[in-house]
């Protein structure tokens, strides 16, 4: 842990940052030196999230040109809004910003111990180097590379080439696979073989279908979505179903796995902090996959459907290379995931004008969101019915 001042995260001081940075240098790359080397700053990024400082090694040592990246989580997005208030945690439950840049450093000192040593192949995991807690903020080295939504969306265009597709495809299929390691780590007592709890399951989903019903949907898209509600507490009533439970990612979003030049994949974005079914992951990447905001906006002229599916069979492909899980379940955190996607696709009016977002909802958010919701329907019913 690093730590001196008292700073907020959103008002790093970069010099103070930097000054911290070349001091510590030695520790973590041991053939640099103050004679050999130095650190310069190259930029500083605003995400909704974070805002994130890039430094670069120079000189004459054996690590000039490694860049370092500060992560300054924030507490609030940059519309001014607590993301837990909002959702119920739809990035990452309730974490506690206090805390959440010492829980991410863990959680990717994990990740690097098993996946940085290249043992796995095609899978990696970034560096941490440190935490500053009295701004919140981690420090990575940083790695460059393209995040897996972006490759999707340029393999989805009608015009895309072919290689591009392919690129995609292994892609996904390495996300899948890291995915599968990640929930096979040992930590504590997990992963372990639990009875799906289906009244945390039902909870869970009631939450975010309370958020839901404060916005728009319309009175059919509603009535539809009561109706699969019903239907999935009788399918689901004395369900009796083993999944595996263990720390979650709970971010497993396809901008969170970053492409690395050399084709491995890793992940960020996670603090591992709490425990569930594998299918929430995995319900969470599915829906996101399928639902990202340029298929709203632009439709299959920009955005084909059939290529985002392709994306979500590779990395389930993947996923089953690495670890089990239950389809059936993975259905029912896939409509969990749906209500959640469906309520911060209607929370985008803070960002759209007030004239385009009646069309937006009744043109584009909602007939997606039930079409989808149709789908999960019955893949749900499909499913029970073959298991009887």
């Amino acid at each position: 842990m690093v730590s001196s001042g008292d700073m907020q995260s959103e008002h790093v001081n970069i010099a103070e940052v930097q000054k911290r940075i070349q001091e510590s240098l030695s520790l973590w790359y041991p053939d640099v030196t103050d004679l050999n080397s130095s650190l310069v700053f190259v930029y500083e990024k605003e995400h909704q999230w974070s805002r994130q400082l890039l430094f670069k090694i120079v000189g004459t040592g054996n690590c000039k040109g490694q860049e370092i990246l500060v992560k300054c989580l924030k507490a609030q997005d940059s519309l001014g809004r607590v993301q837990r208030e909002i959702l119920g945690g739809v990035q990452s439950g309730n974490r506690s910003e206090e805390d959440g840049a010492f829980l991410e450093y863990k959680a990717l000192s994990l990740l690097y111990e098993h996946f940085g040593k290249g043992q796995f192949d095609g899978i990696t995991a970034v560096r941490p180097l440190a935490h500053f807690d009295d701004i919140n903020s981690l420090v990575l080295e940083y790695v460059p590379g393209r995040n897996l939504l972006l490759m999707m969306l340029v393999a989805a265009k009608p015009w895309a080439k072919q290689s591009t597709v392919q690129a995609v495809l292994a892609a996904a299929d390495r996300a899948g696979r890291l995915a599968g390691s990640l929930h096979m780590i040992k930590q504590g007592n997990y992963p372990r073989t639990e009875s799906f709890d289906g009244e945390t399951y039902h909870k869970s989903l009631q939450t975010k279908v309370d958020v839901l019903s404060n916005l728009s949907i319309g009175n059919r898209a509603w009535s539809r979505l009561n109706h699969v509600l019903h239907t999935v507490r009788g399918l689901t009533s004395g369900l009796h179903e083993d999944v595996t439970v263990t720390y979650l990612h709970s971010d497993f979003y396809p901008d969170n796995f970053i492409v690395l030049p050399d084709r491995r994949v890793c992940t960020v974005d996670t603090m591992l902090e709490w425990t569930g079914p594998v299918e929430k992951d995995i319900g969470e990447f599915l829906v996101f996959a399928r639902t990202p905001i340029q298929r709203l906006l632009g439709g299959a002229v920009v955005v084909r459907a059939h290529m985002l599916e392709r994306v979500t069979q590779a990395f389930i492909a993947g996923y089953s290379q690495r670890a089990c899980y239950s389809s059936r379940v993975a259905v029912l955190y896939q409509l969990l995931a749906l209500v959640q996607r469906w309520s911060s696709l209607l929370l985008l009016e803070q960002k759209i004008p007030a004239l385009l977002m009646s069309a937006y909802k009744r043109i584009r958010v909602n007939p997606l969101m039930l079409r989808y919701l149709e789908s999960i329907s019955n893949e749900l019913k499909s499913s029970f019915i073959e298991s009887k």
